[in-house]
């Protein structure tokens, strides 16, 4: 290849790697948030040995046949995590005027829905080592369970078709140790399915729900 013909091959590579690396980044925007976009920095994918993982360094070639513990931990936070940005795309397609006029206060509340202070990058904080660190998949009714489910109820109270009970259960007094366990578990359920149904009809296919953490990954 003559040399001018090769310097505007490198040129017109070079542009369209950029122009790539820009689709990525506002593609990474659009499904992650500015705050999950910030942290993608360099290639995800550039090969190494190890991987560190929860501060530990995980070999690359142990994954071809993955301990079931690990295995079992990274699932919860895939499913954590889809679970996390799928609320926040739906919240944000269910009432795009609250986002646009009011951005700051859903984006606390929509925080307020999950436990600890990460938000969306929770896959900066430990893993839960007790039932009380699950939030919304806990299945004892403890003191944080109400609170994460009344910020559940209060975001979905702004969406169109929404329960009259998910008002009720957010604003009522005495939201804590007063709830008997029979009444958080009835809303939990009615929330459940309001969400998993609205989140089908407006994507075509269920959502990703978080889970239980296998608590025996410390035994």
């Amino acid at each position: 290849m003559p040399p001018k013909e090769e310097l505007e091959a490198t040129s017109s590579s070079t542009a369209n790697t950029k122009n790539l690396s820009k689709s990525h980044k506002l593609a990474a925007y659009e499904i992650f948030g500015e705050e999950g976009a910030a942290l993608m920095q360099g290639s995800s994918w550039a090969p190494k040995e190890n991987v560190e993982w929860q501060d530990k360094v995980i070999p690359i070639a142990s994954l071809i046949n993955p301990p079931p513990r690990l295995v079992r931990a990274l699932l919860w936070e895939l499913y954590e995590i889809g679970f996390r940005y799928e609320l926040r795309a739906l919240n944000q397609a269910m009432v795009p005027h609250l986002w646009t006029n009011h951005h700051i206060e859903r984006v606390s509340l929509l925080y307020c829905v999950f436990l600890g202070t990460a938000g969306l990058v929770m896959w900066s904080e430990p893993l839960p080592k007790k039932s009380g660190d699950l939030g919304l998949t806990d299945t004892f009714v403890d003191n944080k369970k109400p609170e994460v489910l009344r910020s559940f109820c209060l975001l979905l109270t702004a969406w169109p078709d929404a329960h009259p009970s998910f008002h009720e259960f957010a604003t009522a007094v005495g939201l804590h140790k007063d709830r008997k366990d029979t009444e958080v578990y009835e809303v939990m359920s009615q929330a459940c399915f309001f969400y998993v149904q609205t989140f089908f009809d407006h994507f075509g296919r269920p959502p990703l729900l978080p889970h239980a953490f296998p608590l025996e990954y410390y035994e």
